[in-house]
């Protein structure tokens, strides 16, 4: 049940923002540009590691405790993640200049959202089959 209920908090997500970048680009593209031009970190980009953090740690206690054949895959992905998140925000300078490239480019972002599309999915089948 832990590793089931933190696959599903983190494949919700990950389809939610493939969908959105897939059915309103302009929109969320908008958005996501408006964090890429600021010159400070902006408050969501502050706020992924700590939710990442949380999560990982969770992921943890249940590979140590609540042992599931598998679970290893989330509480690497949850701790991957994090580590990315730290990076992005310890190095934020190089991090604004590709996340500026990747949102002005429409055919990477569509690349980009099927990426992740195909990974929520990805991670949903995990969530309901060996789970």
């Amino acid at each position: 049940m832990w590793f089931k209920t933190l696959t599903m908090v983190v494949a919700i997500p990950v389809l939610a923002k493939a969908v959105l970048g897939l059915v309103a680009p302009e929109r969320f593209y908008a958005w996501r540009l408006v964090h890429y031009s600021a010159t400070s970190v902006p408050g969501p980009v502050r706020a992924a590691p700590v939710m990442l953090a949380a999560l990982a740690v969770v992921a943890w206690y249940a590979t140590a405790f609540h042992y599931v054949r598998g679970g290893w895959v989330i509480t690497a992905i949850l701790s991957a993640g994090l580590g990315l998140a730290v990076a992005s925000l310890a190095r934020w300078d190089r991090h604004r200049d590709r996340g500026l490239r990747a949102v002005t480019d429409a055919a990477g972002r569509r690349r980009i959202d099927g990426v992740l599309c195909v990974a929520g999915l990805g991670l949903l089948s995990l969530a309901f089959r060996v789970y």
